[in-house]
């Protein structure tokens, strides 16, 4: 999802008042088709928000999208993550619908909600047992290449609260209370330099409900080539991240084993559409 996401942004809310601009010209021909898509990707690292999902290590991916002429879209992603960071899972799973809208051929919104399931996952060695799934609306808006989106946490994020909480290295940094009403901010821009080569940016700033410490900002930077057919049109990506999180909130444990969470690292990315 977590990539998929800003994809389905970039390429929904972008690219969707381009789309409809250009079918409705062919309205009088014949009606717009519904779209189902498929994707899959290998990436180095799983990261989301800033913060690795996968222990800094390589990911597997795939999902299926709708989306309806309307606007009206839906669609589920997958993906390999690290049972080190998410006790007993070893995977996150995705569901998400919602809606985008055309304000003119330059500008668009969107809004949509989000389900982020972790099979099996649960925070442990806390009382009660707390589980990482998290609930999310959002609503998003562009302008030509460059988008905003603000998401809402329904739920408490991915199990932090006052009794569950992430830190191998600073118990203090225990949140005081539930996390739900926690909020992501970001911005997004996406331009084609050269033939079917995208420079992406991105800034996004985490702020969750009483919990001060773990807030932070993350960057990334980012360029995409789409290889001819000959090469089986795969997009072949390179993306740099990083993020001011604070070491002492967003360190993971696990077998004697620690690592940053928010470390900057370079990302290489295949990946296929379909």
């Amino acid at each position: 999802m977590r990539k998929l996401t800003q994809a389905l942004l970039l390429a929904g809310v972008v690219g969707m008042p381009a789309l409809m601009a250009s079918t409705s010209s062919m309205a009088d021909e014949a009606p717009a088709a519904s779209a189902i898509t498929g994707n899959m990707a290998f990436v180095s690292d799983y990261v989301f928000r800033g913060l690795t999902q996968s222990w800094a290590r390589p990911a597997v991916q795939a999902g299926l999208d709708y989306v309806h002429p309307s606007g009206f879209y839906l669609g589920t992603w997958a993906s390999s993550i690290s049972d080190k960071e998410y006790n007993n899972a070893s995977m996150e799973w995705d569901f998400y619908a919602g809606y985008n809208g055309k304000i003119n051929d330059d500008m668009g919104w969107g809004v949509g909600a989000i389900q982020i399931w972790y099979p099996g996952g649960k925070l442990a060695g806390f009382s009660p047992d707390q589980k990482y799934n998290t609930q999310e609306l959002n609503a998003s808006f562009n302008y030509k290449f460059v988008s905003v989106k603000y998401s809402y946490a329904l739920t408490d994020l991915f199990g932090l609260n006052q009794n569950n909480y992430f830190s191998a290295l600073d118990p203090a940094t225990a949140p005081t209370g539930s996390t739900k009403g926690s909020t992501y901010l970001e911005a997004n821009a996406s331009y084609e330099i050269m033939d079917k080569l995208t420079l992406g940016a991105h800034i996004g700033h985490q702020k969750v409900k009483n919990a001060s410490d773990y807030s932070y900002t993350d960057y990334k930077i980012s360029l995409n080539k789409e290889l001819p057919k000959e090469m089986f049109g795969l997009n072949v990506g390179l993306a740099y991240t990083d993020t001011n999180a604070k070491k002492g909130a967003w360190t993971g444990a696990y077998a004697g084993e620690t690592k940053y969470l928010g470390d900057k690292t370079w990302i290489l990315s295949v990946s296929k559409t379909f």
